[in-house]
């Protein structure tokens, strides 16, 4: 078996550009065991030779590292084989010839949610080291919010290629929240985590610093403080859907479960559900269900951190006709958090034109959910005569475009019709993000 891969020969400067640029290939015993053992052996016939060789270059196109338009793969017989019978095996020799993807790169994004945005610059190096891994850079900004993230993320190396993943990251991030709650917080976070299809299990640990404001009412003055977090969590997630920006068909669902204690000074048993499905009722309809819901209960002893509890509005429980932490358990100018929540939502898209730069849609939807504090969890599925947690209760319409690199852009004028006295409702929000739902 011989490959065949790019190289130059420089010296001085440019040799430590080159490597900088295009450092050593992939490792002899990734390459051995990608392409050389399916291939490398006695065949039946050719046809089943070259099935193995797009067996091949399926696993390449899974490890993402390779140029797959670019993969070449031809046998030619030995010279001398004159000594050969009829129907005796022919002895070849492979050449497999590979070119690697780009090893350095560089990225912007946007995704935003009503008054939630956050954009992110990534510099992201491939395959640099010859053993498939990927290490990233970012540097992400967002309303009173600053993040710094290191990651480093490597496949296992075994049949099915790209089902098994080794992930460990670092970060920082500063946030500013004293036009929402009276307080900042620091936290430095590790991570690792073991990935396999559908499923992960993460050992995260973290350092918080909740510093309060003066102006805060007297139940943020109990959240200030130090903390240390010391948590496994185990998510299974499963995405269907035929797109991601629009879907028209398929489901999503995750479901995650955390268990905090190990270390530190923060207890608690946290549980996540996201599901989301997607129909089409004909070529210029689509509709949309949502479906997201959470529960953190505190451990003996303890009581849950606001940087753990759940939020209504922003990216991670999006909710139309309320500002950003605009609803669920607040006093004055203070919002808390919640110890459980849920919301639901239906949506309805119909296309309105096409062009060469994308397509705007007509999306009008509806949305109802709570978030109660611990206290209040008993009444999480309130009716709205429950003048301390009512359900919070939407509906409006607007305008979506998505493009065609990926990213959708929402005007949506929403009517708060059930909320609380404390909430902030918001007619009017903008946002772009890269997936919905």
């Amino acid at each position: 078996m011989v490959f065949l891969e790019e190289s130059s020969r420089q010296t001085g400067i440019g040799k430590w550009l080159d490597w900088l640029k295009r450092p050593r290939r992939t490792s002899e015993s990734i390459l051995q065991e990608v392409i050389e053992k399916p291939l490398y052996g006695p065949h039946e016939s050719f046809k089943s030779f070259y099935r193995e060789g797009e067996s091949v270059l399926d696993s390449l196109r899974t490890l993402g590292c390779y140029d797959i338009d670019a993969f070449e793969m031809a046998i030619e017989p030995f010279e001398d084989q004159t000594s050969r019978a009829p129907g005796d095996p022919i002895s070849c020799i492979c050449r497999v010839s590979l070119k690697e993807n780009k090893r350095l790169g560089l990225g912007a994004k946007l995704s935003a949610e009503g008054e939630s945005a956050v954009g992110e610059t990534e510099l992201k190096m491939t395959n640099y080291f010859g053993f498939l891994e990927r290490i990233s850079g970012s540097v992400a900004g967002a309303q009173g919010q600053m993040m710094y993230n290191l990651s480093v993320e490597k496949p296992i190396v075994q049949r099915p290629f790209g089902t098994k993943w080794l992930r460990f990251g670092c970060g920082n991030t500063h946030t500013d929240n004293r036009a929402l709650s009276s307080h900042t917080l620091e936290e430095l976070n590790a991570w690792g985590s073991y990935v396999q299809d559908d499923h992960s299990l993460t050992y995260e640990c973290s350092y918080r610093d909740l510093k309060v404001s003066r102006k805060a009412t007297e139940r943020m003055l109990h959240e200030g403080g130090q903390s240390v977090k010391s948590a496994v969590r185990y998510t299974f997630q499963r995405d269907e859907r035929d797109h991601r920006l629009l879907p028209t068909l398929g489901q999503r669902y995750r479901l995650s479960a955390e268990l905090a204690g190990l270390l530190g000074d923060v207890r608690h048993v946290k549980f996540e559900a996201d599901y989301n499905k997607n129909w089409s009722l004909n070529q210029n309809m689509a509709f949309h269900f949502i479906s997201r819901a959470g529960l953190l209960f505190s451990l003996p002893g303890s009581k849950s951190h606001i940087a753990d509890r759940f939020f209504f509005g922003g990216l991670s429980n999006p909710f139309w006709g309320f500002k950003l932490h605009g609803a669920g358990p607040r006093k004055a100018h203070d919002s808390y958090g919640g110890d459980a929540f849920w919301t639901t939502s239906l949506h309805a898209h119909t296309p309105i034109t096409s062009t060469s730069v994308g397509d705007l849609y007509a999306h009008a939807f509806t949305q109802a959910g709570n978030c109660v504090s611990q206290s209040e969890i008993k009444s999480i599925f309130s009716t709205p005569s429950s003048s301390s947690s009512p359900v919070r209760l939407t509906a409006g319409a607007g305008l979506a475009f998505t493009t065609s690199v990926g990213l959708r852009f929402d005007a949506v004028y929403a009517v708060p019709l059930l909320y609380s006295d404390s909430d902030l409702p918001q007619h009017f929000s903008f946002g772009a993000s890269f997936n919905f739902g």
